[in-house]
């Protein structure tokens, strides 16, 4: 058995996943990391057009917390989390300021990697889930 199935077999299983759709998600990873490196360190009018694709599913609600696997989030927050709507203004008015960033702090703050991958993600109208706000101390909120 080469050592690839078996690293895979690992990780599917890790995340609870069939080795298909480890493979399949892997493989759209690795395209749109591929795709992401040209866009480092480039001015936002360069970007692509930013689609959110909001995904309001019970099941995607997990992806709202970094590196939570599926099982762990169900143990944690068995009923999910409540979703709702604001204004973008209202919202902009309350957020606190380590969860702003300005152009120039775009690439300088944060994974660079992460930043570029999300920018292809979104361009290509994939679905993400909504940010989890929490509230913060003085009346503001956090994502």
């Amino acid at each position: 058995m080469d050592i690839d199935r078996v690293m895979d077999e690992i990780q599917a299983d890790s995340l609870g996943l069939n080795l298909e759709v480890y493979r399949a998600n892997k493989a759209l990873r690795l395209k749109i990391l591929e795709k992401s490196d040209q866009y480092i360190e480039t001015p936002f009018s360069e970007w692509p057009v930013i689609y959110f694709n909001w995904d309001l599913s019970k099941q995607g609600q997990r992806f709202s917390l970094d590196g939570e696997k599926e099982a762990g989030f169900k143990i944690r927050y068995p009923e999910g989390f409540l979703l709702g709507t604001v204004a973008l203004t209202s919202f902009d008015e309350k957020l606190c300021y380590f969860s702003r960033r300005n152009e120039g702090e775009l690439w300088s703050v944060g994974s660079k990697n992460d930043l570029a991958y999300l920018i292809v993600y979104l361009s290509e109208k994939r679905p993400i889930s909504p940010p989890l706000v929490k509230p913060h101390m003085m009346g503001e909120v956090m994502l």
